[in-house]
């Protein structure tokens, strides 16, 4: 029988994935929608473009900060991700 506490964990954890895969994915939508390529990407936000691609990765974590440089970079720093 599983716990009410473990259900709740688990619901949780489901919960912080799709937060993270729906960020990425819009993230990924701004900057494909002003047509800026991964490298184009890494250079305005001065890191390789492996790291770039990571950023896209369904192992990063991403921190706010990064997801701000982003936004910034593509010229949607005012932009709501919903």
């Amino acid at each position: 029988m599983t716990s009410d506490w473990h259900h709740d964990v688990d619901d949780q954890e489901l919960a912080i994935a799709k937060f993270v895969n729906d960020t990425q994915f819009r993230l990924h939508q701004l900057v494909e929608s002003h047509g800026i390529s991964q490298s184009e990407l890494g250079k305005r936000l001065g890191m390789s473009r492996s790291r770039v691609s990571a950023i896209f990765g369904s192992d990063s974590n991403l921190t706010l900060r990064t997801i701000a440089k982003v936004l910034y970079a593509v010229g949607e720093a005012n932009a709501h991700l919903s």
